[in-house]
């Protein structure tokens, strides 16, 4: 949708008194003829890839990728387009080609100076006279923005089926007005649809955002854990208590991830019995799908553990990305059965 919006500024600033009918049509005229261009690319991008990794090696590849973010930035400028969007579009090109993985290893050293440029570029546009002059309201408006966009984005996450910690901590990560909040409020005053004044008081804002969620994403899974004990507070897991399930000893793996499905494939191949612990649900079903045994649900409870069966089982094997997870899930499954092997 930003991409939409960026795309309909200039021809809503150029309409003036002409009709919004006219300003849409031109806006879609531009559209369909991005479009075009985007999938001729894509038609000629793979065979341009192809013979530079054969013929150039990576170092041509390195200097290709570099060339088709400017180029895209050149390209959208002359067709009246933001030269952020162009770079965007050119960005999202080489992120279908085959040889992305080689792209990313190699460019990684540009973007990394990229980015520093860019949020030290933010940085220094904040007027810090104003926001000294303004420091209450400023930090009102940056607290407001952070506690509404977590309670907004863990709300979206839990209901889509993860457990509360999960949400949280994606709800903290994703709390900030991000780098595109600038260029969106960049190009909107450029195109004479935002105040400056307006857009001077956002960059504290947006900077203000950055540098308090940047704080507090270490912090998240302390944070998620302190919200947890006190939604839990005097609910008391059943830990003890021994599940109805049947006595058959299983391997019990956390995580259906690549390390997860190969392992419980090599497990049913040897006719080793095994169940999966899975908060995903697109994953849990996709489990179910391949004839595995799967309980939905946060293997850092321990009732969780013990409804998969942990009290019986042959072994725990924990394949998640997730290192302060995957602490709590050893602590919480020694509790209950300190001799069962732990693979992690």
């Amino acid at each position: 949708y930003v991409i939409v919006l960026m795309l309909l500024f200039p021809f809503v600033a150029r309409s003036g008194g002409a009709s919004a009918g006219l300003a849409i049509l031109q806006a879609l005229i531009v559209l369909v003829t991005m479009i075009l261009a985007v999938v001729a690319v894509r038609m000629i991008l793979p065979k341009v890839l192809s013979g530079l990794g054969r013929y150039g090696g990576p170092e041509l590849l390195t200097l290709f990728a570099v060339f088709m973010a400017f180029g895209g930035a050149a390209f959208a400028g002359f067709v009246g387009w933001p030269l952020a969007l162009g770079s965007c579009m050119a960005g999202l090109l080489l992120a279908q080609a085959d040889q992305r993985h080689q792209l990313v290893a190699e460019i990684t050293p540009f973007r990394d100076v990229f980015n520093a440029l860019f949020f030290i570029s933010l940085g220094m546009l904040v007027d810090m006279h104003y926001v000294l002059e303004h420091w209450i309201g400023l930090l009102g408006i940056v607290l407001a923005i952070l506690i509404a966009k977590t309670l907004i984005n863990s709300a979206a996450v839990i209901i889509a089926g993860w457990p509360l910690r999960v949400g949280i901590q994606a709800g903290i990560g994703l709390c900030t007005v991000s780098e595109f909040g600038y260029v969106f409020a960049r190009e909107a005053n450029s195109a004479q649809l935002l105040d400056v004044k307006i857009l001077d008081s956002l960059i504290p804002i947006i900077v203000g955002t950055m540098m308090i969620g940047a704080a507090l994403l270490p912090m998240s899974g302390f944070i998620s854990q302190g919200v947890e004990r006190l939604i839990r507070r005097g609910k008391v897991d059943d830990g003890g208590q021994e599940d109805n399930k049947d006595a058959v000893q299983q391997v019990i793996v956390v995580g259906y991830g690549i390390n997860g499905k190969n392992l419980c494939r090599v497990l049913k191949a040897t006719h080793i019995p095994c169940c999966v612990l899975e908060m995903n649900p697109m994953l849990a079903r996709e489990g179910r799908d391949n004839g595995i045994e799967v309980h939905v649900g946060d293997g850092t409870r321990m009732r969780i553990l013990v409804e998969a069966g942990l009290s019986r089982a042959r072994a725990l094997v924990i394949a998640v990305n997730d290192p302060r997870a995957t602490r709590r899930m050893v602590a919480q499954a020694r509790v209950l059965r300190p001799d069962v092997p732990i693979i992690v």
